[in-house]
């Protein structure tokens, strides 16, 4: 930019001064921008107020790039060309040109959920901004913490404190004021009254003790069932992140399948018009071209409806450009052959145990949470139980009235204990209930505890099944492709006919979207049962 343009540009953030060159003033310390004061025909009055304004918005947002642009005597400011803010990624000021970057150190968070935003890449000048390949890792933790059920479990730890508290406030004593006044019709006379009334329970045998015992496992069962739906909310992203890996593998394998087709449609062209191959086989040639492509649009369509839902759990809008991070994914979750033995499709992968320690059965949140709701039903049994005993309490209270003849002051003092003779048969119905609670906590967490152990045993026989077919899923793949090089040569020296070379491209097809479902499926069962507890789970996902 010329220097007699003028053009001057303040940031917002801290930092320090610019050096004036191309026209761009040096700021003051601290103030990290231009004016333009330094160049020739410079902003003038305009400038001042717009300096003005800069310094303001700054200090209120502390991320704000503000251009001041003046309109000089002598040259015209060249047009501008706007590059997209990454989101997430901000720190220093990037200057391109007359174009200023603001990136942010940490992302702004959402202000419903409080998740930050997923960050998208800086692009270049005139480009629109591309997303960073999706980790399998994040996107789990940033879905986890958009699902609703997660919130709301959040939502219900703190009814659940609420609900603590009121328990031990039975133990204060209560007071409360009442004022009333009095006149009688047609007659000049009338009564004021204030007066202050206390209650204090000293013996309840053990009902509040027991209601806030109540109070403090209902806290423990929020807690785990918060976490137990987080691990829920892991499991159902896990599920859309391996149908989008899934319609990935299958729509490139789609692509490499129509790329063979074209192959053996161009081979067999030039056979015809060397008088080796007939019509026929170069319409076949073409029929299966075309059916490749077919496949490759229904591929594309699968791929964007996956990416679109994968797209909804994190928070994006749907028609947000998605990019899935399938190799890094991959290598984290791939499969073991046994001690001493390596991966076919990764030989420098480290072998593993095929089965490592994970979460014990008794400390799983589901089976924590069933086991505090069975603990609360019992303590509400015993504050049931309790209630029958009535409670021993003292009574005061302090009044003053005010009459035609002056009035007078009264106070009194109390010692009582209420106990409930004939009720109806409410505090017996009570008990039951709690009994019946009880019962039915206790089978709460027996069929929790059930259904871990039966959720852990399907999660590791689909785990074995998905290990053995995605290890059988690559050495069927590198069969057919070294067989589709046979033939293919065997076909282009006139030595095999068309149809062995279609079936061998169709079994090649099928292999590579075998590969790319074995792929997607081993992730998903490898996590299911991480998140089952059978097997460790990072230490940033095991817990929000």
């Amino acid at each position: 930019m010329d220097k007699e343009t003028g053009v001057g540009m303040r940031a917002g953030h801290d930092g320090p001064g610019g050096d004036a060159v191309d026209g761009v003033g040096g700021g003051d310390e601290g103030r990290g921008g231009c004016d333009g004061r330094d160049g020739r025909d410079g902003l003038g009055e305009r400038g001042s107020r717009a300096r003005t304004w800069a310094r303001r918005v700054g200090a209120a947002s502390g991320r704000v790039l503000l251009a001041s642009v003046g309109v000089l005597s002598s040259v015209q400011a060249q047009p501008q060309v706007v590059r997209p803010v990454a989101i997430g990624t901000m720190g220093t000021v990037e200057s391109i040109g007359s174009v200023g970057v603001v990136p942010a150190d940490e992302p702004a968070a959402d202000p419903v959920s409080g998740c930050a935003p997923w960050p998208l890449a800086a692009a270049r000048p005139g480009e629109v901004a591309r997303p960073l390949p999706l980790a399998l890792e994040p996107v789990l933790r940033l879905a986890a913490c958009r699902a609703v059920a997660w919130r709301r479990a959040g939502v219900e730890l703190q009814a659940a404190q609420a609900q603590r508290d009121q328990a031990r406030a039975a133990y204060w004593p209560q007071w409360s004021v009442a004022t009333s006044r009095t006149r009688i019709a047609g007659v000049d006379a009338g009564s004021q009254e204030r007066s202050v009334s206390g209650r204090w329970t000293v013996l309840d045998f053990g009902a509040r003790a027991a209601a806030v015992r109540a109070g403090e496992q209902g806290i423990q069962a929020a807690e785990a069932e918060r976490q137990a739906r987080w691990l829920q909310a892991l499991a159902s992203t896990v599920d859309l992140y391996a149908d989008a890996l899934a319609a990935d593998g299958r729509l490139t394998a789609a692509r490499a399948n129509v790329d063979s087709a074209r192959t053996a449609e161009r081979v067999a062209a030039q056979r015809q018009r060397g008088g080796a191959a007939s019509l026929g086989e170069t319409l076949q040639a073409q029929r299966a071209r075309s059916q490749a492509a077919l496949e490759l649009t229904r591929a594309g369509a699968a791929r964007e409806r996956a990416l679109h839902a994968l797209a909804l759990a994190l928070g994006l809008p749907a028609s947000a450009a998605l990019q899935l991070d399938a190799a890094a994914a991959l290598d984290e979750a791939m499969p073991p052959s046994g001690p001493g033995t390596a991966t076919p499709t990764t030989p420098t992968t480290p072998a593993t145990p095929a089965t490592p320690a994970g979460l014990p059965l008794a400390e799983h949140p589901q089976r924590r949470a069933a086991e505090a709701r069975q603990m609360q039903a019992q303590d509400r049994l015993a504050a049931a139980r309790a209630e029958r005993w009535g409670a021993v309490q003292i009574d005061g209270s302090l009044s003053r009235v005010k009459d035609s003849a002056g009035g007078y002051s009264s106070r009194t003092v109390g010692l009582s204990w209420s106990l409930p003779l004939l009720d109806g048969g409410l505090g017996a119905s009570r008990q039951r209930e709690a009994e019946a609670q009880v019962e039915a906590a206790r089978l709460d967490a027996e069929q929790a505890a059930r259904g871990l152990r039966q959720q852990r045993l399907l999660q590791q026989t689909a785990l074995d099944g998905e290990r053995e077919a995605l290890q059988e899923s690559a050495r069927l793949l590198a069969a057919a492709e070294q067989a589709w090089d046979v033939v293919q040569e065997r076909f282009r020296l006139g030595v095999s006919s068309y149809t062995e070379l279609l079936a061998t491209q169709d079994a090649l097809a099928a292999a590579r979207l075998q590969r790319a479902g074995a792929q997607a499926e081993w992730l998903r069962a490898r996590w299911q049962l991480a998140l089952a507890g059978g097997l460790p789970l990072p230490e940033g996902l095991m817990r929000p």
